[in-house]
């Protein structure tokens, strides 16, 4: 069964794996910038991304800022270079 994170449950150590995950697929995408032109993502915060419109309502939070449009770690790892 697939976990489908709730407030609750997207844990400060979740967001760390996120934002370490978020940093090697930017850090390669920095190493291929001359065949990447761009990178493209589906919403701007947690509280309303692509996820929202399923009929599961799951969220799981997987965006740069939260669901109050703050910054997570994950933006500090993209935006970090």
């Amino acid at each position: 069964m697939r976990t489908c994170y709730t407030a609750a449950t997207f844990t400060d150590d979740l967001k760390a794996k996120q934002a370490a995950r978020y940093r090697e697929f930017f850090e390669l995408f920095r190493k291929c910038k001359s065949a990447i032109t761009g990178v493209t993502f589906r919403g701007i915060a947690d509280d309303n991304t692509w996820l929202s419109e399923l009929s599961s309502g799951r969220k799981d939070f997987p965006l740069l800022f939260d669901v109050d449009h703050n910054p997570k770690p994950a933006y500090d790892a993209v935006v970090d270079f």
